[in-house]
Parts: C-alpha cells; sequence; structure tokens
C-alpha cells in the first residue's frame, strides 16, 4: 500500500482533508472490508494523540491548593524531625521511619491528588533548559 503522500499526489483532491479524512476517504472508497485502524497502519498515518485530561475551575483552584496546603503542613514536622536529626546525630530521624513515619511518600502520596492541568505546568517547568525557559514554561 503506497503512503500517504503518494495517496496525496495520486489524488490531488484530497489535498484539503487532514490524515485521518484521508484515511476514511479510503476506507469507504476502496478499503470497506479492511478496518480503518489497519489502512492508517499501512499508509504510515499515526493515530492522534488522545486530548489531554481537564478538570473543572473548582478543582484546579480549590483542589490544588488544599494539596499544596497538605504538602506544606507534612513539611512541618519534616523539618522538625530535620532539626532534632541536626541535634542527636540522626537519631531523631531514624527514630520516625522506625516508627513508621515516612515524610517523602507522604508528600508523593499527596502530590498524585494534583491536577491533570497541574501536573503539566509542573513537567514542562523541569523539562525547562535554563532560567528564560524556566520562565517561558
Amino acid at each position: 500500500m503506497p503512503t500517504i503522500a503518494d495517496v496525496r499526489k495520486q489524488y490531488p483532491d484530497l489535498d484539503g482533508l487532514d490524515d485521518g479524512q484521508v484515511v476514511d476517504a479510503l476506507h469507504q472508497a476502496f478499503y470497506p472490508d479492511l478496518s480503518r485502524d489497519d489502512i492508517a497502519a499501512k499508509l504510515g498515518v499515526k493515530p492522534p494523540a488522545p486530548a489531554p485530561e481537564t478538570s473543572s475551575m473548582l478543582r484546579r483552584t480549590l483542589g490544588d491548593t488544599g494539596v499544596s496546603l497538605l504538602r506544606g503542613a507534612i513539611g512541618v514536622p519534616e523539618a522538625a524531625v530535620g532539626i532534632a536529626d541536626l541535634a542527636t546525630g540522626g537519631a531523631a530521624g531514624r527514630a520516625a521511619e522506625a516508627a513508621g513515619v515516612r515524610f517523602k511518600d507522604a508528600k508523593d502520596i499527596a502530590a498524585d491528588w494534583y491536577s491533570p492541568e497541574y501536573k503539566r505546568a509542573q513537567q514542562e517547568v523541569q523539562n525547562a533548559h535554563g532560567i528564560v525557559d524556566t520562565c517561558a514554561a
């Protein structure tokens, strides 16, 4: 089977259509017995990326703020244990861990509660290189 570019050269009237529409036209006109996905794969057309998950303004505003507050609240006793660690040579931290206190794990669990938009924005900042890219993200 030809590539999508070959099909567009052969059928110039398809120029105004996107790749998905060309696949649909070929499927209906020439290959109704094949699956649409098979035709797209043979033409080299990748399936469209899934739409990003979205959430309500209420969740983004109140939910993300609440998660940040919770993570900050977890940081207060974490800081206290850190200061006690300095005075006790690390004994306070070992005692907290022995008692089952895992500040990092708690923060990581809470971070999973952020909205998809917040997570995407944070990932953009993490992927940025340099001050200009970081500010743009």
